[in-house]
């Protein structure tokens, strides 16, 4: 068992959208059988199984993977190898079945896939794959780089050296706030400002940046230009991944009314988004609100929302309705932050904690003084992050479903709290 994986592991979440779950290569002498099991939009089954390795191919020695079908129970799973020496450990993952590593006596890995592939028990069989960091050959120059932990935290720059290799596409991304900095040095260049606008005042966003530190803060987390050796740098600042559209829907105050969320959605909806990030909340649940959210996921818009900075367990939407991302705030050391909402309703935790962010709310804003920048903390901060690497997993796989991506992000994500899905912090 090899580990290293963190939370949000975007080079891997990156992998599974591009369909890089199991080793592509074909599988040959594989008996035929109609029982799938399926994964994160992947079928795992005896016909998709992985049973020869390539030359040169690197896996662990003497280890395995295998999925037991459906309605196999973990006893059942554990009992696999008894009356041999091989050794089998379960690993704990966000799928119903069990999925188990087997240390097997015999150095032909090849006759252990077939062997265990015979199990009635067992959907799927491969070798225990040996992955790689991308060796990133992007290296940051911006002012306030060592500030920026939580890219080093998702491998964020490695994942922009690993896309630099593959087609992509630019991705819109909607954030629904209190309007954006247009001006902000380091986020205009993100920002498509014909489209952007403002719902509360009308029109387009204006360029009097009144009000709109936290949005500002929040479209310089998922966008911010990257190595123009000012400020910081966003979880997609690449720029070949993002078109960012700012819709304003809370005035000066901060607050946001039903009225104008259900209006800023709609116009999301209707210029195409593929993401939508919402890094705001109340305690009611509104049928008006849940509607238009399932039909912006039915056209395949991603949805992740800010889980809440309460401290406890009362729910929060739109964070709380199922087809929504929840995120939890967590600090450079994979620890809830204490003032992070949480729950068992919440679905993942991203990097929250002294987030670098463009006009901070404490300070002048950014276009009149050439880039003030600042340290901002909340799930405010973490629902961005997560709205970053969604964008880069659609930039990857375009035909990428709202709830394909959802569940790569759970499969995907370091295990930090209790074994399994936890209230403290989601997969």
């Amino acid at each position: 068992m090899k580990s290293g994986k963190r939370i949000l592991t975007f080079a891997i979440a990156v992998m599974m959208s591009l369909g890089i779950w199991t080793v592509p290569v074909n599988a040959q002498g594989v008996i035929s059988k109609t029982e799938k099991v399926n994964v994160g939009g992947v079928e795992l089954s005896e016909e998709t199984s992985v049973t020869e390795v390539p030359e040169n191919f690197e896996c662990a020695e003497n280890e395995i993977l295998v999925v037991f079908k459906d309605g196999v129970t973990k006893t059942e799973a554990e009992e696999t190898t008894d009356g041999c020496s091989d050794e089998i450990n379960l690993v704990d993952t966000p799928i119903e079945n069990e999925v188990g590593v087997i240390t097997v006596e015999q150095t032909d890995v090849e006759e252990a896939l077939s062997e265990y592939l015979a199990d009635p028990n067992v959907a799927y069989v491969q070798p225990n794959v040996k992955y790689k960091v991308f060796g990133a050959s992007t290296q940051l120059n911006d002012e306030y780089k060592d500030y920026l932990w939580h890219l080093d935290k998702i491998q964020a720059l490695d994942t922009w050296n690993y896309m630099a290799n593959i087609a992509h596409e630019k991705v819109r991304v909607a954030m629904v706030d209190t309007g954006v900095d247009v001006l902000q040095p380091d986020v205009r260049n993100s920002l498509n400002r014909s489209l952007s606008r403002d719902i509360v005042g009308g029109g387009k966003i204006s360029s009097d940046a009144e009000g709109c530190d936290h949005g500002t803060n929040v479209a310089g987390i998922i966008a911010a230009q990257a190595n123009n050796k000012i400020g910081g740098a966003g979880v997609a600042g690449d720029g070949s991944f993002v078109e960012l559209v700012a819709v304003r829907a809370g005035d000066d105050r901060g607050d946001l009314y039903s009225d104008d969320i259900l209006e800023a959605i709609k116009y999301a909806i209707d210029i195409d988004a593929r993401v939508i990030n919402m890094s705001f909340g109340s305690t009611e649940s509104l049928p008006a609100e849940k509607a238009i959210l399932e039909k912006a996921a039915d056209r395949g818009i991603v949805l992740v929302a800010a889980a809440g900075n309460e401290g406890n367990t009362v729910k929060m939407y739109p964070a709380a309705y199922s087809r929504v991302i929840s995120v939890i705030n967590t600090d450079s050391s994979d620890k809830r932050n204490s003032s992070s909402t949480y729950g068992s309703w919440c679905d993942i935790s991203a990097p929250g904690t002294d987030i670098l962010v463009p006009c901070s709310e404490t300070e002048e804003f950014s276009r009149r003084s050439g880039g003030i920048y600042g340290l901002a903390t909340g799930t405010s901060e973490a629902a961005p992050v997560v709205t970053g690497v969604a964008a880069m997993m659609l930039s990857a796989n375009e035909n990428l479903s709202a709830d394909e991506v959802k569940s790569i992000l759970c499969a995907t994500a370091d295990d930090i709290g209790a074994a399994g899905k936890d209230a403290a912090t989601g997969y």
